[in-house]
């Protein structure tokens, strides 16, 4: 059964290369009933065309004129026009397994769940495989999000009614981190299906690469201004954040 709509939400700025490619994803979905809400910010290249000739042969493609800048403001633009009874986020230059909609919405609804999330492998710039497996934890709670992000961006869903308007805080980085933990103020628990379904594009320019020792400040930010957590506290989990990471390439990412 495919009655509940899921929407689709992808910043796109400069995405030329690969956005094709990730709309492609997400039309070869077995689940066919969602819309793809794509924020277009800003972008300088042939992203907007690329977007706008797919569109025009799938009404369920929706290409959108960014308000204001950032990946942050794309995203909570999305937010606030989805219709959807779920949420998923595919950014665009990652990519879906066919039937990641189907079997997330199933699990989430035998389960009851209002939050999940799942395992995914690494691919390159080019799209060749990594074999590198990222695995998750099995639950995750607002309190222990605090200590570190072990779950991808493009394997977040969420049911719209149990976490209605949030918004992503305005940080040009780790706004994504920040939703979750808004997402889980209002959402008891998040659980994993265990199973990849998805494919993380590593890009040694993308703003999750390099050394992580950059986005301390990010991480600092996030805790003392938008958790509101003081300067001890706030120092705490940014430290914490760097062992996770640490742990996570220890322990977590795991050879095909």
């Amino acid at each position: 059964m495919q009655d509940h709509l899921i929407s689709i939400v992808t910043p796109l700025h400069n995405g030329e290369n690969y956005i094709a490619q990730t709309i492609e994803s997400a039309r070869a979905q077995s689940y066919r009933n969602f819309e793809m809400l794509i924020i277009n910010d800003h972008s300088s290249d042939a992203s907007a065309r690329i977007v706008q000739d797919i569109a025009e042969k799938d009404e369920r493609i929706t290409l959108i004129d960014a308000q204001a800048y950032g990946a942050a403001q794309a995203r909570n633009q999305a937010l606030r026009l989805a219709q959807g009874d779920f949420i998923a986020f595919l950014d665009a230059d990652d990519l879906w397994l066919e039937d990641k909609l189907e079997k997330q919405v199933a699990f989430m609804e035998e389960k009851n769940i209002d939050f999940s999330y799942h395992p995914y492998d690494l691919i390159d710039k080019d799209s060749n495989d990594l074999h590198i497996r990222r695995e998750v934890p099995h639950k995750v709670t607002y309190k222990s999000l605090l200590f570190g992000l072990r779950f991808g961006c493009l394997s977040v869903m969420y049911r719209r009614s149990a976490a209605p308007n949030i918004q992503a805080a305005d940080l040009k980085k780790r706004n994504d981190y920040a939703l979750w933990l808004k997402a889980l103020k209002e959402i008891d628990a998040g659980y994993a299906l265990n199973e990849s379904l998805a494919k993380y594009r590593k890009l040694d320019d993308s703003l999750s690469a390099g050394k992580k020792y950059k986005l301390l400040p990010y991480h600092f930010e996030l805790f003392r201004k938008n958790e509101g957590f003081g300067l001890v506290k706030s120092a705490f989990y940014t430290i914490s954040n760097v062992v996770v990471y640490l742990d996570i390439k220890k322990n977590w990412e795991h050879p095909l």
